[in-house]
C-alpha cells in the first residue's frame, strides 16, 4: 500500500465510528463512504492480480534464464570443468531462491494483505450501515430522544476532557 492509499485507508477507518449526534449526516453519506471503499477494494483486487501475473511472468523469464545459463561439472578424467545444463527439478529448486522472484512474489504477498485490509474495511462499513440504520429506527419510534442523544454526547465530551486532563498530570 502507498503511502497515500494508507492515508486515504486511516482517513476512512476513522470514519467508522456511528455516532447518534452526526446520525443525519451519516445517513447522507454512507451510501457514498460504502461507495469509495468498495472502489478501493476493487482496486486493491486488481493490483493484487496485476502482481500475481507479474509473478508468473518473472518466473518465466528467470527459468529461461537458468536454462540458458550452463552450470559447471568436474570431468572425471583430466579434472578440467565442462560444463552441462540444469534440469527441470534444479530449475523447479532454483527459482523461488532468485532475487527477481522474491520481489515478485513479496509484491503478490503485500497485495493480498492490501486486498484483506480493504475488505476488512469494507465488512466494517457495511456494519456501520447497519448500524446507523437500527439507531435511526430507534430515533423514529421514539425510543432514543434528542435529550438522550444529546445527554450521551455530553458525556462522552466531558469523559475525553477528563482523559486529556489526565493524561497531561502524568506527563
Amino acid at each position: 500500500m502507498t503511502r497515500e492509499q494508507k492515508v486515504i485507508f486511516d482517513r476512512l477507518k476513522a470514519r467508522l465510528t456511528v455516532s447518534t449526534l452526526h446520525l443525519e449526516e451519516d445517513l447522507i453519506e454512507l451510501p457514498m463512504f460504502v461507495m469509495e471503499i468498495g472502489e478501493h477494494h476493487a482496486d486493491a483486487i486488481k493490483e493484487h492480480g496485476a502482481a500475481e501475473h507479474e509473478l508468473e511472468i518473472v518466473e518465466a523469464d528467470v527459468a529461461d534464464l537458468l536454462r540458458r545459463k550452463p552450470i559447471p561439472a568436474p570431468t572425471k578424467a583430466s579434472g578440467d570443468t565442462a560444463t552441462k545444463t540444469r534440469s527441470e527439478a534444479q530449475i523447479k529448486a532454483e527459482l523461488p531462491l532468485h532475487e527477481k522472484v522474491i520481489d515478485a512474489a513479496t509484491a503478490v504477498a503485500n497485495a493480498a494483505h492490501d486486498v484483506a485490509l480493504w475488505r476488512a474495511l469494507q465488512d466494517a462499513s457495511r456494519t456501520k450501515d447497519r448500524a446507523v440504520h437500527r439507531v435511526a429506527e430507534l430515533v423514529i419510534t421514539g425510543y432514543l430522544t434528542k435529550d438522550t442523544v444529546y445527554k450521551e454526547g455530553r458525556r462522552n465530551l466531558n469523559e475525553a476532557r477528563q482523559r486529556r486532563t489526565r493524561e497531561r498530570e502524568a506527563t
